[in-house]
């Protein structure tokens, strides 16, 4: 059986790039330290999952070694690819895939409370062959997880 991965979405925690939208009433570096503060709780929070590979998709290219120092040395890295969203998810996905892991999900590191039990409830879904997609709806009408079982690049066109 392959082993699963979940894939965290980032940028990186620098003042006025993350968490614009709250700014006022956040000023920039304290939004940047929120940034922060959610994905190093999110990754930790991740690790509890048992055998569960957690690698980082980041931006911009050239910030790897700034997300080395936030999470950890060892911290499996994947760049963000060009593009939108869609494109964006597409690749990282085709390039776990290709890792030999799967299912994958992916997370935004927005999301640091989501439930574990969540997270797992879709991972073990798509690994006994339940569904083929797992989506964790937003309140606010976006996503708060994407997982797949295999490599579906259509899924992200349009």
């Amino acid at each position: 059986m392959r082993r699963p991965a979940v894939v965290v979405f980032a940028k990186t925690p620098a003042p006025g790039a993350v968490k614009t939208r709250l700014c006022p009433p956040l000023s920039p570096e304290d939004a940047a330290e929120l940034q922060r503060a959610c994905l190093q709780d999110l990754w930790a929070r991740l690790d509890r999952l048992p055998r569960v590979r957690r690698i980082l998709c980041y931006h911009p290219p050239g910030s790897a070694d700034r997300f080395r120092d936030l999470l950890g040395r060892e911290t499996d890295l994947l760049a963000q690819s060009e593009g939108d969203l869609g494109l964006r998810l597409t690749a990282a996905f085709e390039s776990v895939f290709s890792r030999g892991l799967g299912p994958v999900l992916a997370l935004g590191a927005d999301s640091p409370d989501l439930p574990l039990e969540i997270i797992a409830r879709a991972l073990d879904a798509l690994r006994a062959g339940q569904c083929d997609v797992a989506l964790g709806p937003a309140a606010d009408g976006g996503y708060t997880l994407i997982g797949l079982r295999r490599a579906e690049p259509a899924i992200f066109e349009a």
